[in-house]
């Protein structure tokens, strides 16, 4: 449905560098959230905020 090519890591999509760091308070439905758990440079988790102050982790 979308040409558009989407990475199939965290890392890949991290990589791609297409956000900036925003508040907590300006998060919109959609928004997916990177962690840096290990102190790489590079994501470890990715979760979709949901809304509400709610996340899903994605697998």
């Amino acid at each position: 449905m979308v040409k558009i090519k989407m990475p199939c890591t965290t890392k890949e999509v991290y990589q791609l560098r297409y956000a900036a760091p925003i508040k907590k308070s300006e998060l919109e439905s959609g928004d997916l959230v990177f962690f840096r758990i290990h102190n790489h440079n590079v994501a470890d988790y990715v979760w979709v905020y949901l809304g509400n102050g709610k996340f899903i982790q994605l697998p």
